[in-house]
C-alpha cells in the first residue's frame, strides 16, 4: 500500500472520529445534559475544584435529598451554585422547597430555594475528575496524532524499502 493511500485511509479515520464526537455534542445539546466545571471548593471531597460534572434536567419534584443540583445563586443570579440537597418539603399548596448545603461548608445554606408547576433543574449524574475530562477530550486530538506519525512512519518504511530495492537492482 502507498504512502499516499494510508495517509489517505488515516484521513479517513480522523473525518469519522470527527463526525462521531459532532453527534456526541449535538445529542447532548437536544437532550438537556449540561456540563459545568466546579469552580470553588465547597463541594469538597464529593466535587473537587476543577472537575467537570455533567448535569441532566430533572423535574424539581423527582429530586430527592442527596442530589447534587445546579442552580442560580440567589443572591447574585450569575452565579451558578452546585449543592448538595439536604431538605426536600412537599407543601400541600402544591410548591417544593429545597434547601442546600455545600458538603464542605459546615452550615446549610442562607436560602430555600421555593419551586412550584412543571420546573426542571439539573441535577449531577456524572462527575469527572480534572485528569479524566482532559484525557476524554484529548483522546481524538491523541488519536488523529497518533494515526499521522503512524502513516509519516509507515510511508518513511516504504520510501526506504524502494530505496534497497533499487540498490540491489543497481548493485
Amino acid at each position: 500500500m502507498s504512502w499516499q493511500a494510508k495517509w489517505n485511509r488515516v484521513a479517513a479515520i480522523w473525518i469519522v472520529v470527527v463526525m462521531i464526537e459532532a453527534i456526541v455534542v449535538i445529542a447532548v445539546l437536544v437532550s438537556g445534559i449540561s456540563i459545568r466545571r466546579e469552580l470553588s471548593s465547597s463541594m469538597t471531597p464529593t466535587i473537587t475544584r476543577g472537575d467537570l460534572v455533567v448535569f441532566a434536567k430533572t423535574p424539581v419534584k423527582d429530586i430527592q435529598k442527596g442530589a447534587v443540583i445546579a442552580f442560580a445563586d440567589p443572591l447574585d443570579r450569575q452565579i451558578t451554585v452546585m449543592h448538595q440537597v439536604v431538605r426536600v418539603a412537599h407543601l400541600s399548596d402544591g410548591r417544593i422547597d429545597l434547601i442546600t448545603q455545600g458538603r464542605a461548608n459546615p452550615s446549610v445554606d442562607p436560602w430555600i430555594l421555593q419551586y412550584q408547576g412543571d420546573v426542571s433543574l439539573p441535577q449531577a449524574v456524572v462527575v469527572m475528575p480534572t485528569a479524566l475530562a482532559v484525557a476524554i477530550m484529548l483522546t481524538p486530538i491523541a488519536l488523529g496524532i497518533s494515526l499521522g506519525v503512524l502513516g509519516v512512519v509507515e510511508g518513511n518504511r516504504q520510501r526506504y524499502r524502494e530505496r534497497e530495492r533499487c540498490m540491489d537492482v543497481a548493485g
